[in-house]
Order: structure tokens, then C-alpha cells, then sequence
């Protein structure tokens, strides 16, 4: 019997005579057993999920974004390990071009470009995360942006710590209106605790003590 392979045999009545005493319904038998019964046979070997992959899908995620730190399923991970294991080959391998630009009309029907015949822009931003604050910023200033992403354009759960000084500083770019703040803030918390190796530690206040 091969490791980690179990062989379950299921013996039927033949011509309604069992040859064998109710008693034993299933036995074991090794592959050189010949039946006159039905023989069926589960050979299932199951890995164990390593310590990542538990770690990682106990984690809650409704959806991943694009971006740096958008990513963080275990399935990302897998898919980013594959592009890196990719990256290091030294095979080359011939593919052919694939198509990056997609039109969904109708999609984009909340924009404030909505009703404008738009075929050209002025500006265009690479990424849809920290993007979308240089794509607002400039919006406001009467730029027409277009938003190159990869995958949805949306929030995160992960919460993205920040400053208040530097919140009111988006504020004052335009990106922002001051309501917007204490809506969008889930956590506030101070002082910080900063530890250096071998040198100690210092704590520190309204430095990324908001977690938006």
C-alpha cells in the first residue's frame, strides 16, 4: 500500500449471497486482491495548508484593488510569487500582445466628464490607488485625467494610516472637503511607540496616528 493512499473495499451480495458475515461490511485489501463483488476505491491524498495559507485566508477580504498594498489575499500572493518565479526564468517565452483597453459604456455615468464627449485628455495616471489623489487634485484644477488600473478601481478594507496635519494638507489641495475627515477616519490613536534595533525607542505624537 502506497503512503498516504488508503484502499477501500465495498463487497456486495453476489447473486443475492454474501460471501462474507454481515459483520465486516468493509475490509482492506491490497491492490492484488481480485473480487467477484463491486469494488470501489478512494485514493485521496490531501495536503496540509501551510502556516501562510491559514494565516491568510482566516483574514476577511471582500475584494482586492490595484496598487501597491491592494493585493493581499492569499491567492495574490501565490499570483505575485508566479510573476516573480517568471521574472527570474531565463526562458524566454513568446506571447502574443493582449488587449489593455476595454470601453464599458455607460460605466462612468457619476463622472463630471459624464456628459462630455471626451476622446483625449490632458493627463494620464499610472495606477488607481495613491493615483486617485493626483488624478483629484488635478481634476480640480480643470484637467481633463484619464486612470490607467489594472483591476477595480475601489476603496480598501486595509486601513491606510495618515496624519491630520497631512489630510488637512488634501484638504487644501481640493482633494478633500473638511467634513470629509472625521467620515472617513476609523481610528485615532496617540502616542506612537518608534523602536530602533540596539538603539533604544522614542514615542511620538500625531505622526500617522489616523488610520483612514
Amino acid at each position: 500500500m502506497l503512503s498516504g493512499t488508503t484502499m477501500m473495499v465495498s463487497l456486495r451480495p453476489f447473486n443475492g449471497v454474501s460471501p462474507y458475515s454481515s459483520k465486516y461490511p468493509l475490509v482492506h485489501r491490497n491492490r492484488q486482491t481480485a473480487l467477484r463483488g463491486t469494488i470501489y476505491m478512494s485514493a485521496q491524498t490531501q495536503a496540509v495548508p501551510s502556516r501562510t495559507q491559514r494565516i491568510m485566508e482566516s483574514i476577511s477580504v471582500s475584494g482586492e484593488v490595484g496598487g501597491a498594498g491592494g493585493a493581499y489575499s492569499y491567492n495574490a500572493l501565490k499570483r505575485l510569487d508566479g510573476i516573480w518565479s517568471s521574472i527570474c526564468s531565463t526562458q524566454t517565452v513568446q506571447q502574443a500582445p493582449q488587449q489593455v483597453v476595454s470601453s464599458f459604456p455607460g460605466v462612468s455615468s457619476r463622472s463630471v466628464l459624464a456628459e462630455k464627449q471626451v476622446d483625449k485628455c490632458d493627463v494620464v495616471v499610472c495606477g488607481g490607488t495613491l493615483g486617485i489623489f493626483i488624478a483629484t487634485a488635478l481634476i480640480a484644477k480643470g484637467l481633463k485625467v484619464c486612470i490607467v488600473e489594472r483591476n477595480i478601481l475601489k476603496g480598501r478594507e486595509q486601513e491606510w494610516n495618515i496624519s491630520r496635519k497631512e489630510l488637512m494638507e488634501l484638504v487644501e489641495a481640493g482633494i478633500l472637503d473638511e467634513d470629509d475627515i472625521e467620515e472617513v477616519t476609523a481610528v485615532s490613536f496617540n502616542p506612537n511607540r518608534c523602536g530602533f534595533e540596539n538603539k533604544g525607542e522614542i514615542w511620538v505624537e500625531d505622526i500617522l496616528n489616523l488610520g483612514v
